[in-house]
């Protein structure tokens, strides 16, 4: 069974820019929020590493009249995408994601989200940080005689979900215990 309002909904989710140019071109670039699964973490842990992200990106690009698209790029931390003028022949709307590898994600700060001390019980289990980075893109027209170019950057949502940890830990396994004494090691 198919659920035509599905697109329409991630669409109203997904973080929106457009750029238009003096000339009249106009670059559309949508971002969906990226949802990552963290573990709980130790009480007073600030730093939150992510995993590599997964973006799903929408890029619509128009010149204006009498131009054609001559290329559209887009670039996340050091993650770049090209497209060339011939990509947006058949349709004028891409689709593609970028993954964007861990080694280029700086740390999140937050105190006290999925934290497993007492403290932290009944706080939120989710958190959607906006703007978390930016995604920024540009569209060359070009017509025999010129080109024009166009800029845009939209923020990338992160949306934080706290897993509870399968063994968590105790503040008895905190404290170092010396190991039981073998019997025979007396004789």
């Amino acid at each position: 069974m198919q659920h035509p309002q599905i697109p329409f909904l991630l669409l109203l989710l997904a973080v929106t820019s457009i750029a238009r140019s003096e000339t009249g071109s106009e670059l559309l670039v949508r971002a969906g929020p990226v949802a990552v699964e963290i573990e709980e973490r130790q009480a007073g842990q600030r730093e939150i590493n992510l995993p590599t992200l997964e973006v799903a990106l929408s890029i619509e690009p128009r010149c204006e009249s009498g131009k054609h698209v001559a290329s559209v790029s887009v670039s996340v931390a050091d993650t770049r995408r090209s497209f060339v003028g011939t990509d947006f022949e058949v349709d004028s709307l891409i689709e593609t994601t970028l993954s964007l590898p861990e080694r280029q994600l700086g740390p999140l700060i937050l105190d006290r989200f999925c934290a497993t001390d007492d403290d932290a019980i009944g706080h939120d289990r989710s958190i959607r940080i906006v703007d978390t980075f930016a995604i920024n893109a540009s569209l060359r027209c070009e017509d025999d005689t010129r080109q024009t170019m166009t800029y845009t950057t939209v923020g990338l949502e992160v949306e934080l979900l706290c897993k509870p940890a399968e063994n968590p830990p105790t503040a008895a396994e905190d404290i170092y215990q010396e190991p039981p004494l073998d019997p025979a090691s007396r004789l």
